[in-house]
């Protein structure tokens, strides 16, 4: 039996303009030593509290998740487990059952509220990490790209060079600039067959590799 507001009764005692009600089984019951109220606030008749399983209230602030998922499975549970269909008068086991009711589910909430709390507090690590890890990745590619040994001819000159693949143009020419070829600004590098090199590559994508032979020469 389902008791909605219209079958509830005004409180005894309740203040004129208070709406408090109570849910009176008497009127619908001749016995009551085998009949429970099941409510998630306090609405038994003062004669009739004996009949209450109290449950917690799910309020919508983060335990009405854990509610509805496992307040009717701890209370199916607590109630086969208090042989709640054998007993001769229920009102011996009902307030075990609301106490034992209340206790799990609010360890249950707990164990939800911490398994939440890690999982945010990994989230926000990962979050932190990444820019850690891709900046280690930046260092690893780094310090894997090959070292590659070439030469450089300006005029009659050889000058040896040893530089990573991943290195660029530029820093090609400022090796130059230091080895007192001239300015970096000023410098056109070119392969042997006299193509420019691409200003925008790396050494690898100009395809300088071991033993490359490269000229330089000064902007007209």
């Amino acid at each position: 039996l389902t008791l909605l507001r219209e079958h509830t009764s005004p409180a005894p005692n309740r203040a004129p303009d208070s709406f408090e009600t109570i849910k009176p089984l008497h009127q619908y019951f001749s016995s009551l030593s085998r009949v429970v109220l099941v409510d998630d606030s306090d609405k038994s008749d003062e004669q009739e509290r004996d009949n209450l399983i109290h449950i917690p209230t799910w309020d919508g602030t983060g335990s009405e998740e854990c509610l509805q998922d496992t307040v009717l499975q701890i209370l199916v549970e607590e109630i086969l487990a208090q042989q709640l269909s054998s007993v001769s008068d229920v009102r011996q086991v009902t307030a075990a059952i609301s106490a034992a009711v209340f206790a799990r589910s609010q360890y249950t909430e707990k164990l939800r509220q911490q398994r939440k709390e890690q999982k945010e507090q990994q989230e926000q690590q990962q979050q932190q990490q990444q820019p850690e890890q891709q900046q280690a990745q930046a260092q690893q590619a780094q310090a894997q790209a090959q070292l590659i040994k070439f030469v450089v001819r300006f005029g009659k000159k050889d000058i040896k060079l040893k530089m990573k693949s991943n290195e660029d143009l530029w820093a090609l020419k400022l090796k130059l600039e230091a080895n007192k070829v001239g300015k970096a600004g000023q410098l056109i590098l070119t392969n042997e067959d006299g193509d420019e090199l691409d200003e925008d590559g790396t050494l690898e994508e100009n395809d300088i590799s071991n033993a490359t032979k490269l000229v330089v020469r000064l902007k007209d």
